[in-house]
């Protein structure tokens, strides 16, 4: 019996590949699509971060250790492995399309909004929040000025 996380084996990458006229991909050949997210939307985490960037206005954000974010979005690696996007804002990020206003919006207001983390380099708290969309999300902010 096999370890479950262990990636499961594409034969048919080698066959396609030699037809395409192309090298072989291990990211084809061995995939991790079998695995799921094992860490729910709105999830507590803790992850280590370093991240420096200068805003358009001049605001520096610099982060650096051991920081409390939420996850926010799930996606896969090219070989089909299980990732997530954490940030400090409490909103869903999945379904956003980049570069849309909804996308500008989220990475002016959040200060950590980051792709690609493994259930490695993430520890769940144990707390789940519930999650806005960016619509009521906008919504929220608009009844807070008006």
């Amino acid at each position: 019996m096999t370890d479950s996380s262990e990636p499961t084996y594409h034969p048919e990458e080698i066959q396609n590949a030699a037809k395409d006229g192309r090298p072989v991909l291990v990211s084809r050949l061995l995939r991790y699509d079998h695995l799921t997210h094992d860490i729910p939307l709105g999830s507590v985490v803790e992850v280590e971060i370093e991240k420096y960037s200068t805003r358009e206005g001049g605001v520096e954000v610099n982060l650096k250790g051991l920081c409390k974010l939420y996850v926010v979005g799930k996606g896969r690696d090219c070989d089909g492995t299980p990732l997530y996007t954490v940030s400090d804002l409490p909103v869903l990020s999945d379904g956003i399309r980049a570069f849309t206003d909804d996308y500008k919006l989220y990475k002016t207001i959040s200060h950590v909004f980051e792709h690609g983390y493994s259930a490695r380099s993430l520890k769940p708290t144990g707390t789940v929040v519930k999650m806005s969309t960016m619509r009521e999300y906008r919504q929220e902010l608009r009844s807070v000025f008006d």
